[in-house]
């Protein structure tokens, strides 16, 4: 399904939930290293797509609520894939 947008050197955008009810990111056995290879060859990017994937969650709440959670979410994100930047 990506590959025909790899063999164009364009990357696919993942959408990732740190903090699911399937548990911590980088709990996740053999995802986190699957998914970093195709990061570091430059297959994929990554997206925060929710902090609990929650309808709503990262609009509820005071401004400075929502960006506690945003960075919650992007600290996950990046202790699961420390390169990233």
């Amino acid at each position: 399904m990506y590959e025909p947008c790899w063999e164009r050197s364009v990357p696919d955008c993942f959408s990732v939930v740190p903090f699911s009810g399937a548990g911590d990111v980088r709990d996740r056995g053999r995802l986190v290293p699957f998914l970093d290879r195709l990061w570091r060859e430059g297959f994929v990017l990554f997206l925060l797509h929710g902090w609990y994937h929650e309808r709503g969650e990262l609009a509820r709440g005071s401004a400075d609520s929502i960006r506690e959670r945003l960075e919650a979410g992007l600290r996950g994100l990046r202790e699961a894939w420390p390169d990233m930047e």
